[in-house]
């Protein structure tokens, strides 16, 4: 038996002669206060003392606001027991806390009140800002805390891997749910029924679910917290449209629940025969949810209660309890004993407890660039203007009020920031805020340009075909007019290709820092850069190798090939070659008086492999990047080790393995990022497919999928793994829908969740933010890109609109999670600038687009197939179009690089 703490000296703090802090206090029902109370200091030897950063309220938090438990209040107490900061001085005795650590706060041990030991013969434990009944002790939300026994409450947070939020969502809520469900004995094949999905309810059933639990069912009227569980795979029943919810549940399992979870509490009831009791003091808890409880679990079943109960209540059914031999077990958490497993599974992405904060503000979780159709996103849901994506702590009052009448935007909590944990910042995490300044800068003289391929002069020349002209050649540059007879449209449409062409190349070297393009024997309909890159001693370039296709006529050999492109290194600029005529120094390629050589950027295929029909898609394992999977025109997916082949094609198609089951062509191929060998298909059959390549064995090629899924009802365009969840995989299809599959869930016919009123037409891509675990993207054939949260799809956040026909490629920037790229039939790619939604534009900026439209490439003259970002080269590109050429480019760093005020002030010169 573990030793017991020895008593505090006192359960309030000694209070400091001049130094204030704002702390939120109860001054009665429904009555929240943020007043200017004495700083708290070291009381006793083991004290600690904790800088907050963030808080958030507690559901049993609302049993006080409300007034409920008024009898054991007193005015002026502070309230809260969920919060996270540093410590920033300790007593004497502390051995295992230091200042400046990251700390979370559990519940002491100690509690004097001898109250509670009249009425139930013993005491709880001590709770912070939890009544006079739990010890009276000063809550954390303020912006100090003492902490008696540091050594036993704090938990240590690591520094790295973990995010406020997570840690704030461990410190009560993740824990409590952990109990519910150990209380409850959840296991592998267990059907589990939950009672309020507020975030207690929502995370046990999650966490449920992450135990094996076979179904969870989720039982709530707040239709919006049941979208969320449903979200995660949980079965919904909302108990007004089910208000017999035991018998609905029997219903659907005559055998009855597993396990019974009662997470609502003692204000829960559905009776009115319960209500009147309580409103005239016949009782002082309602257990309406727990007679449904019981009623709903099988013979020999388990129950845990988790909601808050403290007094009696009548017409409870011992009967039912004790003749069907249920197991029924409650009480407060054990938060000690829960939090190193929860931090480990939280540490290595297993398990995201944060998802509980619908309104968290503070853009650790959201990040900067989220913030504006955060704004427009909850104006639309709830119809306040007054909402901020920012809670700041001196707001708690007005999120107590939300919180308790269920307005809080999206149904569950809040995240608030103190003043010191404001002053934090994004702590680097945040997206580097990108502004484009063209007019300013086009008054700049160009840098000397060089590295034109004579490809790219006769390429605008080749007959070709579009639906219509598209505004802009590059960068929101207007085009100039063309006056037209009654020509045929294909001509009207390559005069207009060859204006636009035109204008774009009288700009590009005001645009670019470098530009290579290359035209090739067949156009490719694949690009990817490979993540490596070679270093060339004694050079002034590196090595980067490119993933190509061929898409040929004629019955000619198609190829897979590697590409070799010497790109240059980043140089320091040299004072010796500065040009007097120009004003700058140097450039890419040199130029009239610069010292230094010329360097000539090169590209050249070195290894060609044999494919069967055209290379519809090629993508390399992340894992192993020798390892290539393509899509093939015969709805086949081959498997290539790159090692096994020569440089030179043999003449004899042989892939390392097929992975047969398509029987139509596709092009969504995407690899698992999270478990090497697992890739997701899909394909014009309407499928999506599951592929595991570790099943392989050298006496069968031929491997079929794990899992076949038939959620769509038409073509599937795109599929891709979440970059930071492993068991989410997107797909996207003509039949206008972007849906969310959990392979968790063992059913193949219908996904976890899904947006069907985003788009107008056909949505051809779609991609995962690899930095905002909820945001995504989604690309039509109605010219639009739609943004996403993961959390709520019945309507999309935001639309970028800019291009004039269909949006065919997406993909995030590598390093600035706030920049989006995207390509389209009308020639062009646009990076988009989320960071620069909602703001105000001049009248003559506005025709140009919206904000966000950062940057646009014209450089190609039919439509693009494919493009790029270079994993070690921030702002380098490669683009593939159906006119042959493949174009490798870097913006102007003068356009994409960090504004002087986007600097921090430590990197500035002194």
């Amino acid at each position: 038996m573990s030793q017991v703490e020895p008593p505090v000296y006192t359960t309030m703090y000694k209070e400091h002669a001049e130094e204030k802090m704002l702390a939120c206090q109860y001054m009665g029902p429904k009555t929240m206060v943020v007043n200017s109370v004495p700083k708290p200091m070291i009381t006793a030897p083991k004290d600690a003392i904790v800088k907050i950063t963030h808080c958030t309220i507690c559901g049993s938090d609302l049993h006080m606001y409300a007034g409920d438990l008024d009898s054991a209040m007193k005015k002026g107490d502070i309230m809260g027991h969920e919060a996270i900061g540093f410590v920033d001085d300790v007593g004497p005795e502390v051995k295992n806390v230091e200042k400046g650590d990251r700390e979370y706060s559990l519940c002491d041990r100690t509690n004097p009140s001898k109250e509670m030991e009249g009425m139930w013969g013993h005491r709880l434990s001590g709770i912070f800002g939890y009544t006079q009944l739990t010890g009276g002790y000063p809550g954390n939300q303020a912006e100090y805390c003492r902490v008696p026994n540091a050594d036993f409450i704090l938990v240590k947070a690591p520094k790295e891997g973990v995010s406020p939020e997570q840690l704030l969502a461990n410190a009560d809520v993740t824990t409590t749910a952990w109990h519910g469900n150990e209380l409850a004995e959840v296991g592998k094949g267990h059907v589990v029924g939950v009672w309020g999905c507020g975030p207690i309810g929502l995370s046990i059933a999650k966490l449920a679910l992450f135990r094996g639990a076979k179904k969870v069912y989720a039982v709530d009227p707040d239709p919006r917290r049941l979208e969320i569980a449903e979200s995660f795979g949980c079965i919904g029943v909302n108990v007004r449209e089910h208000p017999d919810v035991s018998d609905y549940i029997l219903r659907q399992e005559p055998h009855g629940l597993d396990k019974g979870i009662e997470a609502s509490g003692f204000r829960s009831a559905q009776s009115w025969i319960q209500t009147t009791m309580r409103a005239i003091g016949a009782e002082g808890d309602q257990s309406d949810t727990v007679s449904h409880v019981i009623k709903a679990t099988r013979k020999g079943g388990n129950i845990s209660l988790i909601g808050d109960f403290f007094f009696t209540t009548n017409q409870f059914p011992i009967g039912a309890l004790m003749e069907k031999a249920i197991t029924l077990r409650g009480g407060q958490l054990y938060a000690q004993k829960y939090h190193p497993y929860l931090l480990d599974i939280t540490v290595k992405g297993e398990y995201d407890p944060s998802f509980v904060f619908t309104h968290k503000g503070e853009p650790y979780a959201f990040s900067l660039f989220a913030l504006p159709f955060l704004y427009k996103f909850e104006d639309l849901l709830w119809g306040d203007t007054n909402f901020r994506p920012l809670d700041d702590f001196e707001n708690i009052p007005e999120m107590y009020k939300l919180q308790f009448e269920h307005g809080m935007p999206g149904g569950l909590k809040a995240i608030m920031a103190t003043p010191f944990g404001r002053s934090l910042g994004q702590n680097g995490a945040g997206a580097i805020r990108l502004r484009t300044r063209l007019h300013s800068y086009l008054n700049k003289r160009p840098c000397t340009f060089t590295g034109w391929n004579t490809g790219l002069e006769q390429a605008w020349k080749t007959k070709i075909s579009i639906r219509q002209p598209c505004r802009g050649a590059a960068l929101r540059n207007r085009v100039p007019t063309v006056e037209v007879d009654d020509q045929d449209e294909e001509k009207m449409a390559e005069k207009i290709i060859n204006e636009e062409y035109k204008t774009w190349k009288k700009n590009a070297p005001f645009l670019y820092d470098m530009m290579l393009s290359t035209a090739l024997e067949w156009p490719t309909l694949t690009t990817q850069w490979l993540p490596d890159k070679q270093d060339v001693p004694d050079k002034d370039y590196c090595t980067h190798r490119l993933l190509i296709g061929t898409h040929t006529s004629n019955e000619a050999q198609n190829y897979l090939q590697i590409a070799h492109v010497q790109l240059p290194k980043p140089v320091t600029p040299d004072t010796a070659d500065y040009n007097e005529e120009t004003e700058e120094i140097g450039g890419h390629g040199g130029g009239p008086g610069k010292k230094s050589p010329a360097m000539e950027v090169k590209f050249e295929i070195v290894q060609k492999i044999d494919h069967k029909g055209e290379v519809n898609k090629a993508r390399y394992q992340p894992q192993n990047p020798n390892i290539i999977a393509t899509m093939c025109t015969d709805g086949r997916v081959m498997i290539w080790d790159r090692t096994k082949h020569p440089s030179m094609p043999t003449g004899q198609v042989s892939p390392e393995m097929e992975l047969i089951g398509h029987t139509i062509e596709g092009f969504g191929l995407s690899w698992s990022p999270h478990e090497a060998g697992h890739l997701a298909t899909g394909s014009e059959d309407k499928t999506v497919r599951l592929w595991d390549i570790t099943k392989f064995t050298p006496t069968n090629k031929a491997l079929h999928a794990t899992r076949t899924y038939t959620h769509h009802s038409a073509i599937v365009n795109d599929v891709q793994h979440h970059p930071l969840h492993s068991s989410l995989i997107g797909s996207v299809s003509d039949d206008l829908t972007l849906q969310i599959l959990d392979i968790r869930n063992p059913t193949v016919t219908t996904a976890a969740v899904k947006a069907s009123n985003g788009h107008g037409d056909a949505i051809n891509a779609l991609a995962f933010n690899p930095a905002s675990e909820y945001l995504l993207a989604s690309g039509s054939a109605d010219k639009t890109i739609g943004l996403w949260d993961l959390r709520n799809l019945k309507i999309r956040l935001h639309s970028l609109v800019g291009h004039t026909d269909s949006v065919t490629s997406l993909a995030w920037h590598p390093f600035e999670e706030a920049i989006l790229g995207s390509s389209s039939y009308d020639r062009r790619i646009v990076f988009w600038d989320l960071s620069r939604v909602g703001e105000e534009q001049t009248p003559e900026d506005a025709e140009d687009g919206p904000p966000e439209l950062m940057f646009m490439h014209g450089g190609h003259t039919n439509r693009i197939s494919d493009f790029s970002w270079n994993m070690n080269d921030p702002w380098v590109l490669c683009s593939a179009a159906e006119d042959s050429l493949i174009q490798v480019w870097k913006v102007a760093n003068s356009l994409v690089g960090k504004d002087l005020e986007d600097v921090p002030i430590e990197e500035l010169e002194q």
